[in-house]
C-alpha cells in the first residue's frame, strides 16, 4: 500500500466547497492516481482515526463532498479509461476510473477513440468489435453538468434529462471496485450479491444482517430492501460507506436519429397542459427521450444570464410574448416514425395555445447541445445570482429541492409550487424533468427574512412530497444542505440507515456531516 502524501489545505481552499456554496473545513488534501494509493491512504487514515471526505469534481449542489474536518481525498486525477469487454450477447462494457469526466467519456465514445497503451488484448479486441458496430454507443445518463465525474454521478445516482428512457446512472453500472473504510478492496459484479429479507453476503466472505428493511422515501439506497443489488447500496450513498475505485459501464445503443424540440408557450399553465398531454400520447417506434419544463421565472433568469455569460451566448433570444417552455427529445431509427411523432406533438401544442413560429427544432448535435445547455443554464444561473447576492452582503446556503413525485400528482404539485412562490414574495422557479415527475425548485432569497420564508417553503414541500408517495431528494442527493429531510423519515428507515453506516464505518470517519451521521 502507498504511503499517504498530504498537502496543506491552505493552497487548495477551492476544495472546501462545491456548487451548493456551502463552505467547509479540512486540514489536508491528497490527489491519488491509483487504486493502491487510495486504499493505502484510506487504511492509514482509518488507523489514525482521521475523518476523510471523498470528492470528485465538486459539481454537486447538496454539499455531500464539502468537508467538515480532517482530510480530503480528491479523485479527479484518478481518471483513466481502463479497458473494454464485449459479452456473448454483444453488449459492451467500458471500465473507467471514478475521475473520468462525463464529457470526455462521451467524446471518446462518439469518436470510438481511446488511449489503449495499457489495455489488455481482450480490451483491444472488444474495441475492434465496437468500431464495426453500426449503432452509436453511449453511457446514457445525462445530468446536463458535463464536467461531472462518473464516480460523482454514481455516488449521487444521478439521472438527468434522459432518465425518462434510460433511468439513473446505477442502472448502467455492471460492476465496481470499492474500498470500504477499513481499507479492504472489494470487487462487486451486478447480480452476484443481492439482499434477501435478512441481509446480504459480502465479497469478504462475511454478511451484513438487515431485517425488515423496505424502500425509504428519504434514505434511498441506505435502506437495502430485499432484491437490492449490493452495487446499488453504494450508488447514491454519497461516499459514506466506501470509495469507488472503478466502474464497469454498460454502454447503450442509441437511436440513429435524435430530434430536440423546444416549444415556447404564453405561460406556465399552458406549458403544464402541453406537457401533461404529451405524457398521455402513445408513440410508435419512437422513444420519448426527454420531457423538460421551464416556468416563466426560469426563462427570465436564463435570459438575464445569457447577456452576461459567454458560455450562454449561443442560446438565441426567446420568442416574444412567451413565458414558459417545454423541451422534448425524440429518439429512434425510423425517420418517418419520428416525423409522425413530431406532427402529433404539433397538434397537442396547438391545442395548448402554442404557435408554430415559437418553436426551435433540430437533429444536429450542435443544436441539441445548445438545447441541453439552456436546461443546464437554469441551475448555473442560480449559482451566479447567489454569488452576486453574496458580493452585495447577503450569503446563504442554496435553497433548493428536487422532488421525485408520482406522475399522477405532478400537475397538482406544480400548481401548488407556483402559488406558494408567488405568495412568498421570494424569487423562485420550477423547472426540470416533468416526464418522470422530478421537478426542481430553486429559491433566491435576498435577505434573512426571505431566507426564512424560503426554508419554510422547502420544508412544507418536502413533507408534502413524502405524504403523496414521493421523495424530497429525487436526484441531487441529501448531503449536508438537505439534512432537514431527516425529519420526514420514519423511525424504521432511520434505524436501518444507521445500521448500514455503522457496519461499514463504525468510527463514522467517511464523509462526516452527511445525512446519516
Amino acid at each position: 500500500m502507498t504511503q499517504l502524501v498530504k498537502y496543506s489545505i491552505e493552497k487548495y481552499t477551492d476544495y472546501l466547497s462545491d456548487e451548493s456554496r456551502l463552505k467547509g473545513n479540512a486540514d489536508s488534501i491528497s490527489f491519488p492516481c491509483s487504486a493502491d494509493e487510495v486504499c493505502g491512504q484510506i487504511k492509514e487514515l482509518s488507523q489514525a482515526g482521521i475523518p476523510v471526505t471523498i470528492q470528485g469534481a465538486r459539481t454537486g449542489i447538496s454539499g455531500a463532498a464539502v468537508p467538515v474536518c480532517g482530510h480530503i481525498i480528491n479523485m479527479s486525477r484518478f481518471n483513466r479509461i481502463i479497458g473494454m469487454t464485449c459479452d456473448s450477447e454483444g453488449s459492451f462494457y467500458l471500465k473507467v476510473e471514478p475521475g473520468v469526466i462525463l464529457s470526455d467519456l462521451n467524446s471518446r465514445l462518439n469518436m470510438r477513440s481511446f488511449d489503449t497503451t495499457q489495455w489488455s488484448e481482450e480490451s483491444r479486441e472488444a474495441l475492434k468489435k465496437l468500431r464495426t458496430n453500426k449503432k452509436r454507443m453511449l453511457f446514457p445518463p445525462n445530468p446536463t453538468e458535463k464536467s461531472a465525474t462518473v464516480g460523482g454521478m454514481f455516488s449521487c445516482n444521478s439521472k438527468g434529462i434522459n432518465s425518462l428512457t434510460y433511468g439513473a446512472a446505477a442502472n448502467h453500472v455492471h460492476a465496481i471496485d470499492v474500498c470500504i473504510p477499513n481499507g479492504e478492496l472489494w470487487t462487486i459484479e451486478r447480480g452476484r450479491y443481492v439482499f434477501d429479507d435478512k441481509g446480504c453476503d459480502l465479497p469478504n466472505g462475511k454478511r451484513i444482517e438487515v431485517c425488515n428493511a423496505k424502500p425509504s422515501s428519504v434514505y434511498g439506497s441506505m435502506n437495502p430492501h430485499p432484491g437490492l443489488d449490493l452495487i446499488d447500496l453504494f450508488a447514491g450513498a454519497e461516499g459514506m460507506i466506501g470509495a469507488v475505485l472503478s466502474l464497469s459501464l454498460k454502454l447503450c445503443p442509441m437511436g440513429e436519429n435524435t430530434w430536440g424540440i423546444m416549444f415556447f408557450l404564453k405561460d406556465w399553465q399552458s406549458a403544464d397542459q402541453f406537457a401533461a398531454s404529451i405524457m398521455k400520447q402513445k408513440f410508435t417506434g419512437v422513444l420519448l427521450g426527454a420531457l423538460e419544463f421551464f416556468d416563466s421565472e426560469a426563462l427570465r433568469l436564463v435570459d438575464e444570464m445569457k447577456r452576461k455569460s459567454n458560455n450562454l451566448r449561443s442560446i438565441p433570444d426567446f420568442p416574444k410574448e412567451t413565458n414558459a417552455a417545454v423541451y422534448v427529445e425524440l429518439e429512434g431509427d425510423d425517420e418517418e416514425a419520428i416525423e409522425e411523432a413530431m406532427l402529433s406533438l404539433m397538434v397537442l401544442y396547438d391545442i395548448s395555445g402554442g404557435e408554430e413560429n415559437n418553436t426551435w427544432a433540430s437533429s444536429y448535435e450542435k443544436d441539441l447541445e445548445m438545447f441541453r445547455l439552456m436546461r443546464h443554464a437554469v441551475p448555473e444561473s442560480v449559482n451566479t445570482v447567489a454569488a452576486e447576492s453574496a458580493l452585495n452582503g447577503f450569503w446563504s446556503e442554496r435553497v433548493s429541492l428536487d422532488c421525485q413525485l408520482p406522475v399522477s400528482v405532478v400537475h397538482e404539485m406544480l400548481c401548488r409550487y407556483e402559488a406558494d412562490i408567488e405568495k412568498s414574495f421570494v424569487r423562485g422557479m420550477v423547472f426540470g424533468h416533468y416526464g418522470d415527475g422530478r421537478l426542481h425548485l430553486e429559491l433566491l432569497p435576498k435577505n434573512e427574512t426571505e431566507y426564512s420564508r424560503a426554508r419554510e417553503l422547502v420544508m412544507a414541500w418536502s413533507e408534502n412530497a413524502v405524504s403523496c408517495g414521493g421523495t424530497p431528494a429525487g436526484e441531487n442527493g441529501i448531503g449536508k444542505i438537505k439534512k432537514y429531510i431527516n425529519a420526514f423519515a420514519d423511525s424504521d428507515s432511520v434505524s436501518v440507515a444507521k445500521k448500514v453506516k455503522n457496519y461499514f464505518d463504525p468510527q463514522f470517519l467517511f464523509n462526516p456531516g452527511n445525512f446519516s451521521t
